[in-house]
């Protein structure tokens, strides 16, 4: 298994080296329940969108992850209107620094079609 670098605060996070390998401004996001992983597999696997060097530091400053939100150009923090928040107990880089995982804490399902997992399919569509 590959060993993640967790970064504990945005001063730990190189924007320089990362800024040349974000895509248009973004780094990928993984969000999984590292703590669920071996219990529940790809279900633990939350969700993955991108974010921006703003959107990483609005998760550090909240504790909530924040994603940028490309179809709306402006920072998203999945929950804010439903309440199904993804609290971030971890953040980690692979060993090249072109992204991120982060270590959530789901407050409900992470998907829109109100499922756990955006890698599940609801029980409709099986």
């Amino acid at each position: 298994m590959t060993e993640f670098r967790q970064i504990t605060d945005t001063g730990r996070l190189d924007y320089k080296i990362m800024d040349y390998r974000m895509m248009e401004g973004m780094i990928s996001v993984a969000c999984i329940d590292l703590e669920r992983l071996t219990i529940d597999g790809l279900k633990a696997y939350r969700m993955q969108a991108y974010a921006t060097k703003r959107a990483v530091e609005a998760t550090f400053q909240t504790g909530l992850a924040t994603f940028w939100a490309r179809n709306k150009q402006d920072l998203w923090t999945p929950g804010s209107v439903d309440g199904n928040t993804m609290a971030v107990r971890g953040i980690y880089t692979d060993c090249d620094r072109d992204s991120l995982v982060y270590d959530v804490d789901p407050a409900g399902p992470s998907c829109y079609k109100d499922v756990d997992s955006c890698f599940e399919r609801p029980e409709s569509e099986n």
